[in-house]
Parts: C-alpha cells; structure tokens; sequence
C-alpha cells in the first residue's frame, strides 16, 4: 500500500516537471531574438541623406502611349524628399553624393498587342573601394526593382503605380539598413 503512495507521488511530481519544462519551452518563443542583418546591397544604403536623382528616358513604346518621363521625376523627388532624402543636381554635387538612377525597360509580344510589360530599376551608385586594384570606383551597390503589365491604355496610371513600388521600395531598404 505505501509503495502504490509512493508511487502516485512519483508521478505526480515527474508530471509537474514535465508539465513545467513544456510551458517553459513552449514560453521561450516569446524571447525576443535579435533580428537578421540585411543583405549586403541593402546595408550599403544605411545613412542616404542626400542623393542625385536620374530618370532615364523611357522607350519610345512608353512615350507613345502616355508613359511620362517628367512625372515620374518630379512624383520620385517628391517621394524621396518626403522621406528625408535631399535630392541635389548634379553640378557641384561631392563625388561621395550616391546616384539614383531609374531605369526603364518595356516588352511586347505581338500576339497581345494590347498589352505592355514594364520593368522598372533603381541603381544606388556609390564610391566603392575595390581592394584588388586599391582603385576606388562609382558602382550601382544596390539595385531594386517593380514590373507589372498592363492594357496600353492603362499605361500612364501603371507607370504611376509601379515607379511609386519602386521608390517605395527604396526609401524602406534606407529605413531598413539605417536601423541596422
């Protein structure tokens, strides 16, 4: 009879171990772990304030159904000054001034002439140092990018829409590799 007691005890106190290691272990999610660092291409971005910003003439197609290159210059700056980032002209400009270069390419397929397919590219180039040449050189050290279709006569809302993705973009990979 005491061994069945002891027994029962036993058990009693291996259950409320056990029990006690799962609501531990099933706690430890909630331990805030330290966050990934962002790729490479994303942290060269960290600490942008101020920028030069290009955009690119469009192909001719894009032109042609309403695709408006200005727009997208004068909305990009805009976004980007919002954001905190200056953009500054290109004359008298320090060599350190990273380079936002938007850059646009469209394809068609003549089975669906009704139809546009955009890409559009945002190179951030900076000063790099190139230790096997002990060269320093201006190179794209990040590159984003937004595409999508659409109807020709939807393309100047889509150029709009897919521009603001990628600026959008942009301003978050900052954000992103500012914090670290």
């Amino acid at each position: 009879m005491r061994y069945l007691k002891r027994w029962k005890i036993v058990a009693l106190i291996g259950l409320i171990v056990v029990g006690g290691a799962a609501i531990w272990t099933g706690a430890a999610p909630m331990v805030p772990a330290t966050a990934p660092k962002p790729p490479e291409e994303i942290r060269s971005l960290a600490g942008i304030k101020v920028a030069q910003l290009v955009v690119e003439p469009f192909p001719a197609e894009l032109g042609k159904v309403g695709g408006d290159v200005v727009a997208v210059r004068v909305k990009a700056k805009k976004r980007l000054e919002d954001a905190g980032i200056t953009i500054i002209g290109a004359a008298g400009a320090p060599p350190e001034v990273p380079v936002l270069t938007v850059k646009t390419l469209v394809v068609t397929d003549p089975s669906m002439p009704d139809v546009m397919v955009m890409m559009f590219f945002m190179d951030a180039a900076q000063i790099v140092q190139v230790e096997r040449i002990n060269t320093q050189l201006k190179l794209p050290t990040c590159t984003l990018m937004a595409h999508g279709a659409a109807r020709k006569d939807k393309v100047p809302q889509a150029v709009s829409d897919y521009t603001s993705l990628l600026i959008d973009r942009f301003i978050e990979a900052v954000q992103v590799a500012t914090k670290g």
